[in-house]
């Protein structure tokens, strides 16, 4: 009887080891998937100026979350906040959608480099503006 106690012991800390890596590797793995899922960018040509006003497109970088207007957490151009307006509400995966209707800067578009900046809770990316 003597040899069972160890083996048992044995048994009872393998199985809390094997525990604690399957806790760890969930939860870990959760935190990986949801930094990632809200992440953006703005496209090759995503800024641009059209007579008094500018437009931003941004990218959904995410694998299956759609990104609504609350996920947009800064939207910035020159410092001005700018609100977000989704066409729809939201973006799909992999979907490009512009996040404004146009941010009227008036006279002070042409000829002047304006900088955006556009995040989530994930990221923030930061671009500039030259309009004509």
């Amino acid at each position: 009887m003597k040899g069972i106690t160890p083996v048992i012991a044995l048994v009872m800390l393998m199985l809390i080891t094997v525990g604690i890596v399957g806790t760890a590797f969930i939860w870990f793995s959760g935190l990986l998937r949801g930094s990632s899922e809200d992440a953006i960018s703005i496209p090759n040509g995503g800024v641009y100026c059209l007579g008094a006003n500018i437009y931003v497109m941004v990218l959904n970088l995410g694998a299956s979350s759609s990104i609504t207007n609350a996920d947009i957490k800064v939207f910035k151009v020159d410092s001005a906040d700018v609100a977000v307006n989704i066409p729809g509400g939201s973006m799909n995966p992999g979907e490009a959608k512009s996040i404004t209707g146009g941010y009227p800067c008036g006279g002070t578009c042409a000829g002047a480099t304006h900088n955006i900046a556009v995040g989530t809770a994930t990221n923030v990316v930061q671009t500039r503006v030259t309009c004509k």
